[in-house]
């Protein structure tokens, strides 16, 4: 015979059962839409980059992550291009916030803040 109490404790157990329920058939919403968001690229919509960069990613890459490795900040690319004379780039980050040379100096990148 049930007592009063172990009706007390099917109901809440029902209860949690119908709560993990609900969580479970909400998760997978929860993932998908958050695996839907995008992040923002490395290069800005209106960046101006030198047409044979554009084509090397890597390159580009190569360039922020020497910007970073020098300490310095460089989340985005609003600008890049190569120096004219000499052998280095020309890199400007966030926005035209920060404005950079690197150079090439014995194989190894030089960045310094214009």
């Amino acid at each position: 015979m049930t007592t009063p109490a172990d009706v007390h404790y099917y109901e809440v157990l029902d209860m949690n059962k119908l709560l993990i329920l609900m969580i479970i058939s909400i998760l997978p919403a929860t993932v998908n839409a958050k695996s839907k968001v995008k992040k923002p690229g490395l290069i800005e919509h209106d960046a101006r980059i030198h047409t044979e960069m554009k084509q090397n990613k890597k390159l580009l890459q190569a360039l922020v992550k020497a910007v970073n490795k020098s300490g310095y900040k460089c989340d985005s690319i609003s600008a890049a291009e190569p120096f004219k004379m000499t052998f280095g780039y020309s890199l400007v980050c966030n926005q035209r916030q920060y404005e950079y040379s690197i150079r090439d100096q014995g194989g190894n990148f030089i960045v310094s803040v214009n």
